[in-house]
């Protein structure tokens, strides 16, 4: 039998945060506290809990990260919003899901008049699904040839019912996948033969702030969005020329398609900040501060 000591360990998750500073004592090692959600709002504004409970649930979650503060010795965070966390300080590092380089991306987009717009990942309404469908449904009217490929995984009973009765009602919208997902290897498949890419959410505070990963994956494909206006990521989108923004009203044939015709992801724009390798040597810069300072 091999025996290990940890000369780090690294907790995602709050629960288990009580536990390792016990260990911590005992035993003596750092703990590194990888936040990649924000735990108090996904409670609060997310969980099934009964409404009474979620204030405290929210607030017992927040009591244990901010008496377990003082024991960490560095934060990792998925968001830059996650910045603003009252109990962090200053030892964290953002390390956000970042695509991986591809060896050539797909350019180029296919017949306008019978376009594939895509929405892959988790298919939610939490994140979204139902304000994505209404858009498309909405370009539908417009571009009559166009068509919606759902691929992912639909994770609870109310999203997998509105998905199936919404797929019932409209030919042009199909699913890969459901309650039991796919594999990665089908969502890049699908990203790849997609035309544009939908980045849709609701408004909700615990989402608010968040950068959505497919958002990364789609660019690092070079898939056209059509995303909303006015959310974190809409200026950052626009001064890639990787999206353009979907407004309702706008919803002349002539007019829709002279914004889906623009010019995406042009060669003299830097795309290497969407890619994880910078990612990665922030968390093999971290790893190794943290086992070389004894």
């Amino acid at each position: 039998m091999i025996k290990l000591k940890p000369e780090a360990i690294i907790v995602n998750t709050p629960e288990l945060l009580p536990v390792s500073i016990l260990y911590q004592i005992i035993f003596g090692t750092r703990i590194v506290y990888d936040i990649q959600e924000n735990y108090h709002l996904n409670i609060k504004y997310l969980s099934p809990l009964p409404s009474f409970l979620k204030p405290l649930a929210a607030a017992w979650v927040r009591g244990v990260e901010t008496m377990s503060a003082p024991f960490v010795r560095h934060f990792i965070l998925a968001e830059n919003s996650y910045t603003s966390l009252p109990f962090i300080g200053s030892r964290w590092t953002v390390l956000q899901n970042k695509a991986l380089p591809l060896p050539a991306p797909a350019t180029g987009k296919g017949d306008l008049n019978a376009p594939v717009f895509l929405v892959s990942g988790t298919l939610s309404l939490t994140y979204g699904i139902r304000e994505a469908i209404d858009a498309f449904l909405k370009i539908h009217e417009t571009i009559p040839g166009s068509q919606l490929h759902l691929c992912g995984k639909v994770p609870d009973k109310k999203s997998l019912q509105y998905v199936g009765e919404t797929i019932d009602n409209h030919p042009s919208i199909k699913l890969t996948g459901g309650a039991g997902g796919v594999p990665y290897e089908t969502i890049q498949s699908a990203i790849a033969q997609a035309d544009f890419g939908l980045v849709f959410y609701p408004e909700n505070p615990a989402i608010n702030e968040c950068f959505p990963t497919r958002i990364w994956e789609y660019m690092s494909y070079r898939l056209p969005m059509i995303i909303q206006e006015e959310r974190m990521w809409t200026n950052y989108c626009l001064e890639k020329k990787a999206a353009v923004i979907f407004k309702s009203g706008q919803a002349s044939t002539g007019d829709f398609l002279s914004i889906l015709d623009s010019t995406f992801y042009p060669a003299t724009i830097d795309y290497s900040d969407i890619y994880w390798t910078a990612e990665e040597h922030k968390l093999t810069e971290l790893v190794n501060t943290l086992t070389l300072d004894r």
